[in-house]
Parts: C-alpha cells; sequence; structure tokens
C-alpha cells in the first residue's frame, strides 16, 4: 500500500506517517525503491494509535515497540525498564483517575449551585485565589508553575503546583501540600455543623485557657496585614480568634494534620469569618514567602525548629521579616539547669536565648496555665508541674 492510501486509510497526514516511519514505529517493505505498508504496518499503525489513547508519548511507544519485536531475545534483566515504564503509566492514570472524579463531583456540585442560584457547600471551598502568590518552593524559594486547577467561588480547590527544582505540591480540598505516591486520605464522615457543635465534641480541658490566649492575640491583630499559624488547630476556633478577622486581610493556616486542618477550613466558612485564608499542610517544610506581620505558633514549633529539634525546611527563612512572634509554650521553673538534655525545650532560658540569636526579644511572658502531672506523657521527666505561658516576641 502507497503511503497516500495508508494515510488516508488511518486519516492521517502523509508527513504523520513519514514521522513514524523515521521512529522505526512503522516499518515498511521497499517495493521498486518506494516504501510499501503491508499488513503488519497496518498492525503496527493500530498498536500506535492504541497506545496514544492509553496516555503514552511517540518515544515510550518506540522503547515499548522495540521491546515487543525483540523480545525473545531479551533477558530479563533488560526488561526491567519496560515494566518501569508501564508501571509509570499505570500509576498516573490512577492519579488522574482520582483528579477527574474529584473534578466530576466538583463539577456537580457547582452545577447544582448554578441551577438551584444556592450557596455552595463550605466543605466545597478552598483557599483564596488571592493568595496563591505567597506560595514558593520550600528549597528553592522559587514560584511555582500551576495546571490542573479547579476554581469554586474565588477559591481554588485542587490542583497541581510544581517547581524547575522539581519539589511538586498540589490543592486537595483546598489544602495545599506536598504531593505523595499515593494521593491525600480524608476522613469521611460528619463534618461539624457550626462552632458550637465543635466546642460540644472537644475536651473541656484546657479550652478556657484556648479563650484566654485568643482573647490577647485578637488585641494584637487590628494592625497586622498578614497573619500565619503555625499548628492550626481548634484553637483558633475555640478561642475565637476569628471573630478579629477582617475583610481585605491575609491569614494563613498550617498544620501537619489533613483532617484537623480541613475541619478548621469548614468552620472558617462556616462562621463566615472574614478575610482572606490559605491553608497549608507542612510535613517537611514552609512552601510560603516570608512577608508576614504576625506568627502565632500554638505548638512551640518555632521553638523546636531553632533548637534543631525539628527538620522542617525554611521556617527561618518565613519567619525572617516578620515583626512579632505569639508562642503558647510549655516550661518549667525548675528546670532551669537544662541545657543540652533532650528536655532543653523547656528551658525558659533557653527560649529567650535562642529567639535573641534571632534578632527578637521577649516582650511579654503571660502565664496561662499550668500541665500538671507532665511525667505521664514524658516518663523521663522528673517534673511535677509544666507552666504553660504565651509568649511574645518582637523584632529587634
Amino acid at each position: 500500500m502507497k503511503i497516500g492510501d495508508f494515510a488516508k486509510q488511518f486519516n492521517k497526514k502523509k508527513s504523520t506517517i513519514r514521522h513514524y516511519t523515521d521512529m522505526h514505529l512503522l516499518i515498511p517493505t521497499l517495493t521498486n525503491r518506494y516504501p510499501d505498508y503491508d499488513d503488519q504496518c497496518v498492525k503496527d499503525m493500530t498498536s500506535v494509535l492504541h497506545l496514544i489513547d492509553l496516555g503514552l508519548s511517540l518515544d515510550e511507544i518506540q522503547a515499548l515497540m522495540a521491546y515487543e519485536r525483540l523480545h525473545t531475545n531479551i533477558v530479563n534483566q533488560q526488561s526491567k525498564p519496560i515494566e518501569h515504564l508501564l508501571n509509570e503509566k499505570i500509576s498516573e492514570t490512577s492519579d488522574e483517575i482520582i483528579r477527574l472524579t474529584e473534578r466530576l463531583d466538583q463539577l456537580n456540585k457547582y452545577k447544582n449551585h448554578i441551577l438551584n442560584n444556592r450557596e455552595p457547600f463550605d466543605s466545597d471551598k478552598g483557599s483564596s485565589l488571592q493568595l496563591l502568590g505567597w506560595l514558593v518552593c520550600p528549597i528553592c524559594q522559587k514560584e511555582f508553575s500551576a495546571t490542573n486547577c479547579m476554581i469554586l467561588e474565588n477559591t481554588i480547590v485542587s490542583g497541581d503546583f510544581i517547581c524547575e527544582c522539581g519539589q511538586h505540591y498540589i490543592f486537595r480540598r483546598g489544602l495545599f501540600m506536598p504531593c505523595r505516591s499515593e494521593e491525600p486520605k480524608f476522613k469521611e464522615g460528619r463534618q461539624y455543623d457550626n462552632l458550637s457543635d465543635f466546642i460540644e465534641t472537644s475536651s473541656s480541658e484546657g479550652i478556657s485557657s484556648l479563650k484566654h490566649v485568643g482573647d490577647i492575640i485578637r488585641e494584637h491583630m487590628s494592625e497586622k496585614e498578614n497573619i500565619l499559624f503555625i499548628a492550626s488547630d481548634a484553637d483558633i476556633i475555640i478561642g475565637k480568634v476569628h471573630e478579629s478577622f477582617e475583610e481585605g486581610k491575609n491569614y494563613i493556616f498550617s498544620s501537619y494534620n489533613i483532617n484537623i486542618l480541613l475541619d478548621v477550613k469548614n468552620l472558617l466558612y462556616k462562621e463566615k469569618a472574614p478575610g482572606n485564608f490559605l491553608f497549608v499542610i507542612v510535613n517537611e517544610g514552609f512552601p510560603l514567602k516570608n512577608n508576614f506581620n504576625l506568627v502565632v505558633d500554638n505548638s512551640s514549633i518555632i521553638t523546636e525548629c531553632f533548637m534543631k529539634l525539628r527538620p522542617y525546611h525554611s521556617l527561618d527563612y518565613v519567619i525572617k521579616n516578620t515583626e512579632a512572634l505569639f508562642l503558647s509554650s510549655f516550661y518549667s521553673a525548675k528546670l532551669k539547669d537544662i541545657i543540652d538534655t533532650e528536655f532543653k525545650y523547656l528551658n525558659i532560658d533557653n527560649y529567650i536565648n535562642y529567639f535573641r540569636e534571632h534578632q527578637y526579644q521577649l516582650v511579654s511572658n503571660i502565664p496561662i496555665a499550668e500541665f500538671k502531672k507532665p511525667s505521664q506523657m514524658l516518663p523521663a521527666l522528673k517534673s511535677d508541674t509544666l507552666e504553660i505561658s504565651l509568649l511574645v516576641l518582637e523584632k529587634d
């Protein structure tokens, strides 16, 4: 069969057939010095088009067809690259099915919202589009390239964010997180309906302390435009910190726990808190710029990072230009002699010295509560109580 007839049979241009021939995807015989596309070429072309439909590139198809033609002469060890290639494609396809399923679900919900002229469910909303510029690679501090984004009500729900250095982050259900080999697993169950419902399911211990902390933080928020909450948890909601949020201001929430941060996101939208929100999972690094006026840390993560007890990348970069830090911290007045033990982070003098090295001065040490019998949590700790304080530090 001549090239024109062959191209017409498959509804392709002759230039496409020549390109496939040059890549040896098609191997015509020569008749009177002209290529003759025989029955084998028809089978090969059918295979090529099928593999293209499966999402393989021409280079990958070339490798597969070369292996298939020569497999009888190839030992098992040499077949491993082909096996790896196919496994990669299977994995990519599985991930794509999950992404498309999620997108289909969001589209159906958005269709119902449009047709029924009602607000979308709070759980459907994501991070504010206005805050995407705050996201940078935690390794090289360069901006990401975004693809496959799903937008709903001026928020981003899902999408892929890739840095030129190779770091890959994703949005899922409005949370920004590192991309893993498996899709994140969200809890499937009841979502809290409102703030009182959430508080009722929370432990009563410490709620009054969290409200006290919330009162203090709210007093200092009015002049701050960009605020980062580290280890965002129920404390933000129970402490009613969100009651001082304002339209046009930026509030970034980080946590290592996907489902806890998801609850915080849903509750903030349910409470109709004003402002722009960004929700970030920080397993190994903080993928954020360093333009914060205030950082609130309720889990001593900053302190532990400065003391080299946590391996987070770029946290020092993120808080580099921060004007003030609010840290809820455990310490013991009886442990002032601790310097180099595993409990050195419980020494208040160590706190002050470490932050002084980073150009922060302690402005206030506000007692919050006492933690009784800490040895039940830390058996090696010989102390009856630990004090819980809110440390207020300002940049020199």
